[in-house]
């Protein structure tokens, strides 16, 4: 089995949101002339529809959606809703786990959207621990707080068959290793991140406990992130929305989940192997506005194979070495295991213009010196 993380996203500051459309006006609107492109944005839609007798966890509130008000007999159509907050496609607030911790509306909008990191997950089997090596090997807190981590199992195509409930699940160590990488919203393609308890099997809630005791928020029962999967792999950026209701002291309310996917043109960087390889690597790197440290990742640090810090000013040393280009600068090829001094060094070369020195003040010329008088024959 091959499992991969990888980070396809841009930063928010200066990638989004896409250029508007500029051009020479026409008959038919404006036409693209020099750089002027125009800018698809392609909106996906990540959520359940929710229905009467739709899959619940087991325990939690049937779903039932009947009219309460119809137009033959009151002129307008209302909808009556019977669900509970864990209904479809969800978010979790911390306090879900602990009434200690924030309830939904304590949690800042922040973390309900950013740009994607996606983690192939699909070659895990029914009820399967996910473990670390999902994430391609150990990394030290790559990624800033805004980035939204979702773990595609592919088990959404089971929705509405008895085994959606036996889904593949985080292992406590890969919720503690997300955690430690500075990651605050988990969303997953299951009915939950932790196993779900078929018949004799105790209820263990470890990776909601450890994501929502560091202030973490889950989302569950998404839908369609194989096509983010496939959006990534053609170099395209993604931004998830997961803007849920907002019932107030609650511990989570159905999320509307939209994937934003941009052109692949819109990426700030994109990288390559240094290996030759002609094909873009599938893991793009953004940048943070200048001056920025708080969401550079350590110089020199190694991190997953195929996965570069979110914000970094410089992609790390990773095996096999990256060349990265951003628009209008020139090539600079990553060398692995070189010194965080000769990576700094680089990225201050290709990031910072050259000051440039104050020009030398003229040195006052030398007064010549009074001929000598001629000596007498």
């Amino acid at each position: 089995m091959t499992s991969s993380g990888s980070v396809a996203s841009w930063d928010p500051g200066h990638a989004w949101p896409p250029r508007p459309a500029f051009g020479r006006p026409g008959l038919r609107g404006r036409t693209p002339d020099g750089d002027h492109r125009l800018v698809s944005t392609e909106l996906i839609d990540l959520s359940v529809p929710i229905v009467t007798g739709m899959p619940v966890y087991p325990g939690d509130p049937e779903v039932d959606v009947s009219p309460a008000l119809t137009t033959a007999e009151s002129g307008v159509n209302v909808q009556r809703l019977h669900l509970g907050s864990q209904t479809g496609t969800h978010v979790d607030a911390p306090f879900h786990i602990d009434d200690s911790l924030p309830r939904l509306d304590e949690v800042p909008l922040q973390r309900f959207t950013g740009p994607a990191v996606l983690l192939d997950a699909r070659g895990y089997g029914p009820q399967a621990a996910i473990g670390p090596e999902v994430l391609s090997g150990p990394f030290t807190r790559p990624f800033p707080h805004d980035v939204v981590v979702l773990i595609v199992t592919g088990w959404s195509v089971h929705w509405g068959h008895d085994g959606y409930l036996r889904h593949p699940y985080l292992a406590p160590d890969t919720a503690r290793a997300l955690v430690n990488a500075g990651v605050r919203t988990v969303g997953i393609d299951a009915l939950s991140v932790d196993r779900t308890p078929g018949p004799g099997q105790d209820v263990s809630l470890a990776a909601h406990r450890i994501l929502g005791g560091a202030g973490a928020v889950i989302v569950e029962n998404l839908t369609s992130l194989d096509r983010l999967l496939t959006a990534r792999a053609n170099g395209r950026p993604i931004h998830i929305v997961l803007f849920p209701i907002p019932l107030a002291g609650a511990d989570g309310a159905p999320v509307r989940a939209v994937a934003s996917v941009g052109p692949a043109d819109q990426l700030p960087t994109a990288c390559r192997r240094s290996s030759g390889s002609s094909s873009p690597d599938v893991s793009p790197t953004t940048f943070p506005p200048a001056g920025d440290a708080s969401a550079v990742g350590p110089a020199g640090v190694a991190v997953p194979e195929g996965m570069i810090p979110v914000g970094a000013t410089s992609p790390p040393c990773v095996p096999g070495g990256f060349t990265c280009t951003r628009p209008g600068r020139e090539v600079v090829e990553r060398v692995p295991t070189r010194g965080a001094d000769r990576m700094a060094g680089r990225a201050e070369a290709t990031s910072t213009p050259t000051t440039p020195s104050t020009p030398t003040t003229p040195s006052t010329p030398t007064t010549p010196s009074t001929p000598s008088t001629p000596v007498s024959p």
